[in-house]
């Protein structure tokens, strides 16, 4: 694996979502799958070290809520039969980096809001995890 960049986080659930805030380091690639349950992210006080950034939610029923910097660029695509789309409108920057969020189901939409806080970047470098 390589440490530099988290390659792929996934989060399997038969019931219940995936839920994350505080101060964390956000992978390249995350997964959540359910049968019942969404993603609710705030990445506020997140750690971002990667132009790109993606969170794929496949669940027939569960949404999507996300709290993210100002300046993040957002793109979503994805399916939700009954469900909208609402991304509160951001000022992007140079540099920025971009969350593509991908959203897939039956009932549950998707809702970004906008926090003032900056786009944090790693504050450490990555190191490899100690040998077992």
């Amino acid at each position: 694996m390589n440490h530099e960049k988290q390659a792929r986080s996934w989060h399997l659930r038969l019931l219940g979502g995936m839920s994350r805030g505080g101060r964390w380091q956000v992978p390249a690639d995350t997964v959540a799958i359910s049968l019942v349950g969404g993603v609710d992210l705030d990445l506020t006080d997140a750690e971002i070290d990667m132009p790109e950034v993606t969170i794929t939610k496949v669940s027939p029923v569960g949404g999507v809520r996300l709290v993210v910097p100002r300046q993040m660029n957002v793109v979503v695509t994805g399916f939700n039969l009954f469900g909208g789309t609402h991304v509160e409108p951001g000022a992007s920057a140079d540099g920025a980096p971009t969350l593509r969020i991908n959203a897939f189901g039956i009932f549950g939409g998707v809702d970004v809001r906008r926090s003032d806080a900056p786009v944090r970047p790693t504050s450490r470098p990555h190191q490899a995890p100690p040998p077992r």
